[in-house]
């Protein structure tokens, strides 16, 4: 079955995280593939550790996510202060790796208000602001490693990470979602 935010809860499921998904660590052994993929490319330039550097990734798109399945995942960061809601593509299979990714990729899109940017203050919030200039111009120029134009006008979510682009993987941190968004959940 594929479990309901609501019923995770109600059954008190632990989600154990798909291995592709998860954090590749120091040294992973080199039987367990993990996800290699930049966030700032389209999803098809994702690949498994495994695999050479030129194949796109194929095996695992489609496994699900967690276990048990459910129909929505919550990603909460200490990269950014959003809240990603990733959607099963198929409800009847629940989210999958492929849906984790798209999902990241597409949410990370999104225009950042000019409110947002404003409010960083202090040291801290002074400096991020800068450097989430300085990014925001290199991004869109023809560096190899950057994608250019095509994230067009208006600092995006993906700007907002930086250099913290690679995807390094899913935890199961109920403490942590608890502390950030002051409810439990997957």
């Amino acid at each position: 079955p594929v479990l309901t935010p609501f019923q995770v809860a109600i059954l008190d499921a632990t989600l154990v995280v798909n291995p592709l998904c998860s954090p590749a660590g120091d040294n992973p052994p080199p039987d367990r593939p993990v996800l290699l993929y930049n966030v700032l490319f389209p999803v098809g330039t994702a690949r498994r550790s495994i695999d050479p550097p030129n194949r796109s990734w194929s095996i695992g798109r489609n496994s699900p996510a967690t276990s048990p399945r459910v129909s929505q995942l919550r990603i909460v960061s200490r990269e950014f202060p959003w809240v990603l809601e990733i959607e099963a593509s198929r409800p009847a299979h629940g989210v999958t790796c492929l849906d984790v990714l798209e999902g990241i990729h597409e949410q990370l899109q999104d225009l950042v208000p000019r409110q947002q940017i404003t409010a960083l203050s202090g040291v801290k919030g002074e400096t991020h602001r800068r450097k989430l200039y300085e990014i925001y111009h290199y991004n869109r120029s023809t560096a190899r490693d950057a994608p250019g134009g095509s994230l067009g006008e208006g600092v995006r979510r993906v700007d907002w990470l930086l250099n913290s682009v690679m995807f390094d993987g899913l935890v199961n941190d109920p403490k942590y979602v608890q502390e950030k968004l002051g409810i439990a959940g997957p």
